[in-house]
């Protein structure tokens, strides 16, 4: 692959990572994940059972998970950052920054697997594969 050709995919993995990895996130705090049901008996006996379901927001969301979900987002704009800087800019700066957030978000993911880590899986692979490519650059430079 050409030197040119490897950084645009570089840099279009990031971006598609970037906004793969945001749509998960919007999916997952929006999308009624959760199941509600109440069963109430009224005074002449009878039951009467209420189902539902809830986003994360419409459940609430804890202080500490915000920070969280603040440090993601700061994430996956890193992935895109560190890529632009990299392939545009030529600062290998860049490479270490795609790196660093790479490695943010797969720990992101893992402790977060059973529940919003997983919407994060399919942003998370266009970053490693995007990293992966930028490396194999590097080392046909022989940096």
């Amino acid at each position: 692959m050409s030197h040119k050709g490897s950084q645009r995919y570089e840099l279009t993995l990031a971006v598609g990572a970037t906004l793969l990895g945001l749509a998960g996130l919007f999916v997952a705090l929006t999308a009624p994940l959760y199941q509600t049901s109440s069963m109430t008996i009224t005074t002449e006996g009878e039951r009467v059972s209420e189902q539902g379901t809830a986003s994360v927001l419409e459940v609430g969301v804890e202080p500490r998970a915000i920070v969280f979900l603040g440090a993601a987002v700061t994430a996956l704009i890193f992935v895109s950052l560190g890529a632009y800087l990299q392939t545009r800019r030529g600062m290998r700066a860049g490479r270490w920054l795609l790196w660093a957030a790479v490695i943010f978000l797969a720990g992101f993911a893992l402790l977060g697997a059973m529940t919003i880590g997983l919407f994060m899986l399919p942003g998370l692979l266009l970053a490693i594969i995007s990293a992966v490519i930028s490396g194999d650059r590097e080392a046909e430079r022989g940096t």
